[in-house]
């Protein structure tokens, strides 16, 4: 049975590594994003990397998370709000590759951002979702969301 348990693994493993190649960064020092495409942004669509920290934690009626990530190609949710207005605070530090924070609500990008933002007060009728979106991004992201 072992023996018929590690190719099989192996299989999974080479298929998973490939699955999870990075998107290059193809403008240089400019830090928006480049590749990935509005539709693959909304959905959730393309490549995920490994995320080295991520923590939120939330209290009363408030949430503060910081995501750092060494390399990261692909579109992330990182938090879900089900209230119809928020107030955003973004800490933003990109050391390499393209990088932006979006905000999603009814299937459309209503909020998008490559730097920090001091606040943002988004005011929608569906569920808002916070995403990372990133080409082989090395960046540090802190956030307050209040509701």
């Amino acid at each position: 049975m072992k023996k018929n348990f590690i190719p099989i693994l192996l299989s999974f493993l080479l298929v998973g590594c490939k699955s999870f190649s990075h998107i290059e960064d193809i403008n240089g020092d400019d830090t928006k994003i480049a590749t990935i495409t509005e539709e693959e942004k909304i959905n959730n669509n393309g490549h995920i990397s490994f995320m080295s920290i991520m923590s939120s934690n939330s209290k009363d009626n408030e949430i503060n998370g910081s995501v750092k990530i060494d390399k990261f190609s692909g579109v992330k949710e990182i938090e879900k709000i089900r209230k119809n207005l928020a107030t955003y605070t973004f800490d933003i530090k990109i050391n390499s590759g393209n990088f932006e924070v979006i905000i999603v609500s009814n299937n459309e990008i209503i909020y998008s951002s490559y730097e920090d933002v001091n606040p943002v007060v988004i005011v929608t009728n569906d569920t808002q979702k916070l995403k990372i979106v990133g080409e082989s991004a090395d960046f540090e992201l802190t956030y307050t969301i209040k509701h």
